[in-house]
């Protein structure tokens, strides 16, 4: 059975979609067993107030997730990237995950 992790972050350092994306892959590490039984929706939402943070973070996001699906031979993680998400295509991923992943380092 495929599990859907879910995340929907937005893209800036201080919201942790880095750090997820590291635990994610120590949890492949240490669990080999899961390689194959999960697959992760990663929505990242770009915010326009600080642009320089936002391009070392888009950075740093998609030079892992390329690492993580290469390392596994498979696309684990499906990343996208967008200005906005709506209520409603939100809570439908919610509904349709196993397990969401929120994991901000701050919040406000």
């Amino acid at each position: 059975n495929m599990k859907l992790i879910v995340g929907i972050d937005e893209i800036e350092g201080l919201r942790g979609m880095s750090l997820k994306l590291l635990g994610i892959m120590r949890f492949l590490e240490m669990y080999p067993e899961q390689r194959n039984s999960i697959v992760i929706k990663q929505i990242g939402v770009r915010l326009d107030s600080r642009p320089d943070d936002y391009l070392s973070t888009t950075n740093e996001v998609n030079k892992l997730i390329a690492r993580i699906n290469k390392r596994y031979g498979r696309k684990i993680i499906e990343y996208e990237e967008r200005s906005s998400i709506c209520l409603n295509e939100r809570l439908a991923l919610l509904k349709a995950a196993d397990i969401f992943l929120v994991t901000p380092v701050r919040g406000g």
